[in-house]
């Protein structure tokens, strides 16, 4: 199992905040989606999504 650093996850919550799609932070940080949409679901990463 792969560690990611704070660092990528601090990314992947600023990016959620601006409104990427799970998909997107994936492809942008090259890591993998169910990875992303894990960090979110179980309290990992906390970000708020932007209403437009």
């Amino acid at each position: 199992m792969i560690s990611h650093s704070l660092k990528i996850k601090e990314k992947a919550a600023m990016l959620r905040k601006k409104g990427f799609s799970f998909c997107q932070i994936a492809d942008k940080l090259k890591i993998g989606k169910s990875t992303v949409g894990f960090w979110f679901k179980n309290g990992v990463v906390k970000s708020k999504k932007v209403k437009r």
